[in-house]
């Protein structure tokens, strides 16, 4: 089957290519190249130590006060041919690590329908839907989607997109799918993607995902979507392939089939910008899976599955996460014809959970550190379109309203940016 995929999917790109490719490319004397620069970095002082799950009363209580660059990215777009164009985005993430969210080649049809192919950002969740640091009011991404799905959600495949009338748009994808030897209890899905971080990727069960988007409506944006694997269990690794995770749970047609939903929102002006974002997802066979990786700690076994990142605990069935930030431009409120600075105070707020839902017989091992309730308060100042300094204070309440937990509060310096050329 997998097999059959490819010959497909090459065989398309070999007819979308050919000789018109040529032809165009030749005919082309304005090729058009396209830079975007983009990143952030901050300093904060905190409470807490960096893992949450650390105790079962949250985390540990340890003062520190550090700085980073949580992210540097580059993308860049090449139009070689009048309906040709090629794109590549590289980030330089903490950690010293590299990581390429997309190399993609875009035929460009008619504006209701054109055709992407490679590897490319799946627009689900608003982490995913185009925002950059610079657009926040925070620092860093919103917490709520990067707890629990992949950002940047980086997959393989192909993308028939398009513009609509009355300002809609959609882009409906077929890409390789998540693999469970990466969903945790304490982050679901967030290292599940195949994407940049594998030397290959499993085709076995691929995924099906649909974004539609509305800008009918001056300074407003929206945008929903869904997510559908119908056997993410089929994407495991050589060692524990599906057939030795049936072996293990005694069901030969055992399925691991995960759903997400989300939509989002945003309304900007001269005057203030809201933002908000929901998310809901769904994920089968969680028993059979916490017991197969349990299994596998008892014999000693978790360490010979490469990049495996269950450690212990249960996989939620059901997960969810809610955002929402308001800004105020006080300079557009009362010195808009002025060339002093825009500053900006702002509320943002923030729910998610990682168990949310749990199956009955695993109850018990529910950690109540999964879900988070979290405020941030604070003052953005940009001089510049393209630059942003931020301050904020952030409070945490960990735990679903229990007693003694441990509080996790910070407050941050942030210089966020993005350049195009």
């Amino acid at each position: 089957m997998k097999k059959t995929l490819y010959l497909v999917f090459f065989f398309c790109l070999t007819l979308l290519t050919g000789n018109v490719l040529a032809q165009e490319t030749e005919a082309m004397e304005d090729k058009k190249l396209s830079l975007t620069i983009s990143g952030e970095f901050d300093a904060s002082i905190k409470n807490y130590s960096k893992d949450r799950f650390a105790t079962p009363q949250g985390p540990v209580a340890e003062s520190s006060a550090k700085a980073r660059i949580p992210s540097f990215d580059i993308q860049m777009q090449y139009q070689f041919a009048p309906k040709w164009k090629a794109t590549a985005d590289v980030e330089f993430v903490s950690e010293s690590n590299i990581q390429v969210d997309e190399i993609s080649l875009t035929r460009d049809i008619i504006p209701e329908f054109n055709v992407k192919a490679g590897m490319f950002i799946l627009p689900i969740g608003h982490c995913n839907n185009g925002y950059t640091y610079f657009d926040y009011f925070t620092a860093g991404d919103p917490e709520c989607d990067f707890s629990l799905i992949p950002c940047p959600f980086i997959e393989t495949g192909v993308s028939f997109l398009g513009e609509l009338k009355c300002g809609l748009s959609y882009q409906a994808s077929f890409t390789t799918a998540m693999t469970p030897t990466n969903y945790t209890s304490e982050y679901w899905t967030q290292y599940a993607t195949q994407g940049f971080f594998r030397d290959e990727s499993f085709f076995s069960s691929p995924a099906l995902s649909l974004n539609i988007g509305y800008e009918g409506i001056k300074n407003l944006k929206l945008n929903t979507g869904i997510y559908y694997c119908a056997n993410t269990a089929k994407n495991m690794s050589l060692y524990s392939d599906y057939k030795e995770f049936c072996l293990k749970t005694f069901n030969k047609n055992q399925a691991i089939p995960v759903t997400i939903l989300f939509a989002d929102g945003q309304y900007r002006n001269d005057y203030f910008t809201a933002r908000a974002s929901v998310l809901k997802g769904f994920m089968g066979g969680t028993y059979q899976l916490t017991s197969y990786y349990g299994s596998l700690r008892d014999l000693g076994d978790l360490d010979k599955i490469d990049g495996l990142e269950y450690v212990n605990g249960v996989i939620g069935k059901q997960v969810f996460s809610y955002m929402g930030e308001v800004g105020l431009n006080l300079k557009n409120c009362f010195y808009k014809d002025t060339k002093g600075p825009d500053l900006i105070p702002f509320i943002h707020y923030e729910c998610y959970d990682s168990e949310e839902k749990v199956e009955s017989e695993l109850s018990e091992m529910r950690n109540p550190c999964s879900r988070v309730n979290m405020w941030s308060f604070g003052l953005n100042w940009r001089t510049f379109k393209n630059i942003a300094v931020k301050s904020s204070y952030t409070t945490r309440r960990i735990g679903r309203g229990c007693d003694n937990m441990n509080s996790a509060n910070e407050f941050t310096l942030a210089l966020a940016y993005s350049f195009d050329f």
